[in-house]
């Protein structure tokens, strides 16, 4: 009876390892392998706000495209903190904004600009010229220039708006004679805007210059 009922345990044990098999070795020692995490999403950013451009003195005239009378006549320069610069061999263009003024010269109740500059062109001569800007649907529109000259042989010293009046001092030598780098004189001319072009108004008025 014992060794029957043993022989029936051993014979049934054998049947169950054969149908259901052992643990397989390899599923116990290779461990299943950590997720990759996900590099983290970079969060998309709205682009910054336009500033609207309203007025003239919404303009950046420091960084700004000019047509120079000392370039060609086809050439823009595009300035950047106020001043291009150009060398190729020997030739050379040095553009600089020497300063803006505002006031309305159009009688609209709304201002101009007026932007005088400096451009060199390799030599010793510095030749200033004046630009007037007005706005045209929303962007700055050359009206004129402003003609100027090498330094005592009429550089432009200011140019602004008064009473409506553009009002230009203009660098003037010794009446005997000088060089370009000594002025003696500030000649004083005033304009009207007449809609299309600048009009002398009165004659031209001197003083003393005095660095």
């Amino acid at each position: 009876m014992t060794k029957t009922l043993i022989k029936f345990i051993t014979t049934h044990s054998f049947i169950a390892l054969l149908f259901c098999g052992t643990p397989s070795a390899t599923a116990q020692n290779v461990a299943v392998p950590a997720p990759v995490p996900k590099p983290p999403v970079a969060a998309t950013l709205p682009p910054p706000p336009v500033t609207p451009v309203n007025t003239i003195h919404d303009i950046d005239f420091q960084d700004f495209s000019y047509h120079p009378s000392c370039a060609s006549d086809a050439m823009r320069v595009s300035t950047r903190n106020g001043e291009y610069t150009r060398r190729q061999g020997l030739d050379r263009l040095l553009f600089k904004v020497d300063k803006v003024n505002y006031g309305d010269l159009t009688d609209d109740r709304v201002d101009e600009a007026i932007v005088t500059s400096t451009c060199n062109t390799g030599g010793t001569g510095q030749f200033s010229e004046g630009f007037v800007f007005s706005m045209r649907e929303g962007r700055a529109v050359e009206l004129t220039k402003i003609e100027g000259g090498d330094r005592a042989f009429g550089g432009i010293a200011d140019a602004r708006v008064e009473r409506g009046l553009l009002v230009v001092e203009r660098y003037a030598p010794d009446e005997s004679g000088g060089g370009a780098c000594c002025p003696k004189y500030i000649e004083t001319t005033r304009y009207r805007w007449n809609g299309r072009r600048l009009v002398l108004v009165g004659s031209p008025s001197s003083r003393s210059y005095r660095p």
